[in-house]
């Protein structure tokens, strides 16, 4: 496997971080300096994950656990403040080159997508929640009360609903092979 390279800079306070996967070892530099050097054989698991945020409209992250430690990698490079860059196109060829590097160990090996099962259910009962409390606002509150400054609320949690479900959709717990990751877990 020929050596490939991947750099992103994850927020404001941190410098540029370049992970590199070459001759079973990842590595991760932080300008001159090794920060992690992780012989693939020590990888105990990786999750792929989705996100979205007010400043970063999406981006996907890999964390990849070892005896020790994890080591995360995103999908998106800060720029200046509140821009962030997409580097999704580089940061999906190094996470299928990760998860080739990791098939001779794959039998010892978690491939983790999306959130825990745990954090998922959380997130649905937060979800359902809403909805009564929506509905309790449209059908029980009296009409002298429901403002127009109500509805833009009701608008407003009508969107953040939108933005969970997709949120919800990408991230469903599953387990996957190293030779075929979910397309809903890279850009």
């Amino acid at each position: 496997m020929e050596p490939i390279d991947y750099s992103v800079r994850h927020d404001i306070l941190s410098r540029e971080r370049t992970f590199r996967l070459d001759g079973g070892v990842l590595s991760v530099h932080e300008g001159s300096d090794m920060v992690v050097s992780l012989p693939l054989e020590r990888v105990t698991a990786v999750r792929l994950k989705y996100y979205a945020s007010q400043h970063r409209p999406e981006y996907y992250t890999a964390t990849v656990f070892h005896r020790g430690g994890s080591v995360l990698i995103i999908s998106s490079s800060y720029t200046r403040l509140g821009e962030f860059e997409d580097r999704g196109e580089q940061y999906a060829a190094f996470i299928r080159a990760l998860h080739d590097g990791l098939l001779p160990y794959a039998q010892t090996i978690r491939f983790l997508g999306g959130i825990s099962m745990q954090l998922y259910l959380l997130y649905i009962g937060i979800m359902l929640l809403s909805i009564v409390f929506l509905g309790w606002i449209l059908f029980f509150f009296p009409a002298e009360y429901v403002t127009d400054l109500v509805w833009v609320k009701v608008a407003i949690l009508l969107m953040l609903l939108w933005m969970s479900v997709r949120f919800m959709r990408k991230n469903k717990p599953i387990r996957y092979l190293p030779a075929d990751i979910p397309s809903s877990l890279l850009p």
